[in-house]
C-alpha cells in the first residue's frame, strides 16, 4: 500500500479498508509485515502496521510520546522483564523505554507518534 492511497478526498481514512490491504500485504511478504503513514502532520503520525502471527518487531527505541491501539487480532508487548497482552479494541501507552511487539494472532496496529 502506498501512502498516497490515504487519505480520501476528505481526509478520511477508512481503517477496516487499510488493514484487510495490510494483511494481505503481509502475507506476502518475506518478513510477515506491512505498514502505511496514515497520517503525517506537524504535531502527529499515525501509522498502521499489519504482522501475521508468530512474527513482530524486535526490540526497538521508544519514541518520546506514543499510543499502539490493536484494531485486530493480539499481539504481546515487552519491554524489560514486563510483557502486556494487548487484544482487539484495546489501547496502551507505548512503554518509554526499549520493546517489541510479537504478534499472536494475524494483527493489525495503529501507532499514534507524538512529533517534537
Amino acid at each position: 500500500m502506498r501512502p498516497d492511497d490515504l487519505p480520501d478526498a476528505e481526509g478520511i481514512v477508512d481503517l477496516r479498508e487499510v488493514a484487510e490491504r495490510l494483511i494481505a500485504e503481509a502475507r506476502t511478504d518475506d518478513k510477515g509485515r506491512s505498514s502505511v503513514t496514515a497520517v503525517h502532520g506537524d504535531r502527529l503520525r499515525t501509522t498502521v502496521i499489519a504482522l501475521n502471527a508468530g512474527t513482530g518487531m524486535g526490540e526497538h527505541n521508544s519514541p518520546a510520546a506514543a499510543t499502539l491501539q490493536v484494531v485486530a487480532g493480539r499481539v504481546r508487548v515487552y519491554a524489560g522483564e514486563r510483557a502486556w497482552e494487548v487484544s482487539h479494541g484495546q489501547l496502551m501507552d507505548v512503554p518509554d523505554e526499549r520493546h517489541g511487539v510479537d504478534a499472536l494472532e494475524d494483527s493489525v496496529l495503529l501507532l499514534t507518534v507524538a512529533i517534537g
